[in-house]
């Protein structure tokens, strides 16, 4: 006993296993509010926006399914590599203002780094998002290279990057990540 209010002692299974200390304060509170204010002050810490920090492209399909080039002699035949993310609703959510010409995958890998923070709310993210590499083309519209989808975020407490390698439909790429 420390006082009238407080019991404190330590705890293990045996005399060999660790020790694990606890103590019981006396409280007016009820365990169901004891309960629901712990949930709210875990809610309240949990970090919600996605920062999209880095992707890096490792490799794509050296041809069209058709196997046909990516693009015509004028281009030497290679892809100009750009991207768009959307929502699972192909909603866009950003779309790369630039491209990289004439790229092979002895180029590769490429990274597309993010002048500002690519910030996306809880709102824009949480049924998962479409990282889709493009061939830029002026006269026709874009030839998807491929994509990959993400789509399994969890609650964050920290802002620890995280990086993913996934490969899907003909691409490989790497994500780096975190949350604020």
């Amino acid at each position: 006993m420390v006082n009238d209010k407080k019991f404190e002692g330590n705890w293990s299974k045996d005399n060999n296993s660790k020790q694990h200390p606890f103590y019981f304060i006396e409280t007016s509170e009820t365990y169901n509010n004891a309960i629901k204010n712990c949930k709210e002050i875990r809610k309240s810490k949990v970090l919600t926006n996605l920062i999209i920090d880095k992707i890096e492209l490792l490799s794509f399909p050296p041809t069209k399914e058709s196997g046909k080039a990516w693009d015509n002699a004028f281009s030497s035949y290679k892809p100009d590599i750009f991207i768009s993310i959307t929502d699972f609703n192909k909603n866009s959510l950003y779309t790369q203002p630039n491209y990289y010409n004439n790229q092979t995958n002895k180029d590769l890998p490429l990274s597309i780094n993010f002048e500002y923070k690519l910030k996306l709310t809880k709102e824009k993210y949480k049924d998962g998002i479409i990282i889709n590499f493009y061939d830029h083309d002026s006269a026709t519209s874009h030839d998807l290279l491929g994509n990959i989808p993400l789509n399994s975020f969890k609650e964050h407490y920290d802002s620890k990057k995280t990086v993913q390698t996934m490969k899907t439909n003909g691409i490989k790429a790497k994500v780096t990540f975190h949350y604020e």
